[in-house]
């Protein structure tokens, strides 16, 4: 779940997993928070482990950078190759 105002982003994710022969099981809560400036996003993330397993781990810390490329020239959209990606 994602909520998004004017420039900033701040989400909370629920991370399972499941065997072939057992039922799925949460493993991990992500708590997300994003800033744009201009054509410039910024993510932090912090995955809390649930898991027994993983429990020695703790928390996973991930900070990324997006930029996101300008299609337009003079007012024409450029053709372009490329996979289109999700908005998140």
């Amino acid at each position: 779940m994602n909520y998004e105002k004017d420039l900033f982003r701040i989400g909370l994710w629920f991370r399972s997993s499941s065997d072939f022969e057992q039922t799925a099981y949460l493993n991990a809560i992500v708590f997300l928070v994003s800033y744009k400036f201009k054509n410039i996003l910024i993510n932090y993330s912090l995955d809390i482990s649930t898991s027994r397993f993983l429990a020695s781990t703790g928390r996973a810390h991930e900070v990324s950078v997006a930029y996101t490329f300008n299609l337009y020239h003079r007012g024409k959209k450029t053709r372009m190759r490329a996979v289109p990606c999700p908005n998140f």
